[in-house]
């Protein structure tokens, strides 16, 4: 029995894997090519572990995201209101610009609220640039119509020094799978 083969149909992603959250210059390089809003992640992206304190860079990423005259929006399924508004107040992203879902279809992987983010701003997915640490972030950017995104790589794995190399296999391959059964679900790729 034949093995069926997958076909990326066109599309542009730029995904960049790294430890911590992207460099000034990454943020300087996407928004010459025209993206005026940022939508992060929190837990393990923001923060040095799921529910925990802000990461030493995460201050200075949004200070940067300002200083280059972009937007910034949060995006999290975690459902502890003090916990998620007392990050957004550290880093200065006004109540409005914070997004849960208020139900549980809403929740990451699907699209809906980062859909919803944009909208508020009415920034087109081509004008975004999203931040996140895995695979339910990545789908759900890549569900919304966003092609510019980076994974960051905060967890106590990476931190605990488990080797690069094998951390970026496992999540490349983690979210190189989610997105081909995305891409098969949402039409981007065709079985053959």
């Amino acid at each position: 029995m034949e093995q069926p083969g997958y076909r990326f149909k066109t599309i542009e992603l730029d995904i960049a894997i790294q430890y911590g959250l992207p460099s000034s210059e990454l943020l300087a390089e996407h928004k010459a090519a025209g993206v005026k809003l940022v939508v992060s992640d929190i837990d393990a992206t923001l923060t040095n572990s799921h529910a925990g304190e802000l990461s030493p860079q995460a201050k200075h990423f949004a200070d940067t995201i300002e200083q280059n005259d972009l937007q910034l929006i949060l995006v999290t399924n975690n459902n502890n209101t003090d916990f998620v508004y007392s990050i957004a107040e550290d880093l200065s992203v006004p109540e409005e610009r914070v997004f849960r879902p208020s139900s549980v279809f809403e929740h990451k992987p699907t699209p809906i609220m980062v859909r919803r983010a944009m909208h508020s701003l009415d920034v087109s997915p081509e004008k975004t640039f999203a931040v996140g640490d895995g695979g339910t972030d990545v789908i759900s950017f890549l569900a919304s119509g966003i092609r510019k995104a980076s994974v960051c790589l905060n967890s106590p794995n990476a931190a605990n020094g488990y080797p690069f190399r094998r951390y970026v296999r496992s999540a490349e391959y983690k979210i190189g799978k989610q997105a081909v059964l995305l891409g098969l679900r949402i039409g981007l790729i065709t079985r053959f």
